[in-house]
């Protein structure tokens, strides 16, 4: 078990250094430091990550996801959902959703709260609601 997590830590390691370096190798490293350990968070959100930051956003999105389904309890991998929907997939009503489940985890986190209200204003559901009420709306 000694070697295993010898092998785990060396896998991490050059994970993050091509990941880096913006390199599909990182992807491979990383998924065998999931084979020694399925669980490690670590792993999980660094590959989830490379793909996030290398635009293969459905990659990214299904490997947060198994942060957010198996391992609990994440803060991290709603709130990186969250932003994919809102910055590149344009999605805001997701964006939204997936905000609002971070806020239930991290209340105190203001950057989500920044980002589900760029999302309403997006929608344009800040205006429409401003308009009804006759008064600014206070969404935190």
């Amino acid at each position: 078990m000694d070697q295993d997590q010898v092998y785990y830590d060396a896998y991490i390691q050059l994970g993050e250094i091509y990941s880096i370096r913006k390199n599909s190798l990182a992807v491979d490293y990383l998924k065998n430091a999931l084979k020694i350990q399925p669980k490690s968070k670590e792993a999980l959100y660094m590959l989830g990550m490379f793909y996030q930051e290398n635009d293969q956003y459905d990659q990214a999105i299904e490997t947060y996801m198994i942060l957010v389904k198996r391992i609990q309890p994440s803060k991290e991998a709603p709130y990186n959902i969250g932003y994919i929907y809102l910055v590149y997939l344009k999605d805001f009503p997701n964006a939204v959703t997936w905000f609002r489940t971070h806020l239930g985890r991290d209340p105190g986190y203001i950057e989500a709260y920044y980002n589900r209200g760029l999302a309403y204003e997006y929608m344009g559901v800040m205006k429409k609601l401003t308009r009804i009420t006759k008064r600014p709306l206070n969404f935190m």
